[in-house]
């Protein structure tokens, strides 16, 4: 027997997994967003199945809805989805970045 069993799957598994996660870097935006969420979902996902090995019960709807949001607001701040407008009341801006009176 071996020391690594699995070695080999691993290795082909990063292989082809890689370029993957390079090309969708490389084409960045939606494509990383939804990368991302794929990524976050499936390893809460994991993690609730372990939680429940231990006897918890994880409320997964609003977990995943929660884990969506963030990446959401994420987006909507980064790539500046919106206006400032939608972030401001009364002259308060949230993040100076999106002031419009800022100079």
């Amino acid at each position: 027997m071996t020391k690594f069993p699995n070695l080999f799957q691993r290795v082909l598994v990063s292989v082809i997994a890689i370029p993957i996660i390079l090309l969708l870097v490389y084409l960045g935006k939606f494509y990383f967003a939804f990368f991302v969420a794929a990524i976050i979902l499936l390893s809460l996902f994991e993690f609730y199945k372990l939680t429940e090995l231990k006897g918890a019960k994880p409320d997964y709807i609003s977990g995943f809805i929660y884990s969506l949001l963030v990446i959401v607001i994420f987006f909507i701040k980064k790539f500046r989805l919106f206006s400032a407008t939608y972030f401001s009341f009364r002259g308060f801006c949230f993040d100076d970045e999106f002031d419009p009176r800022r100079k």
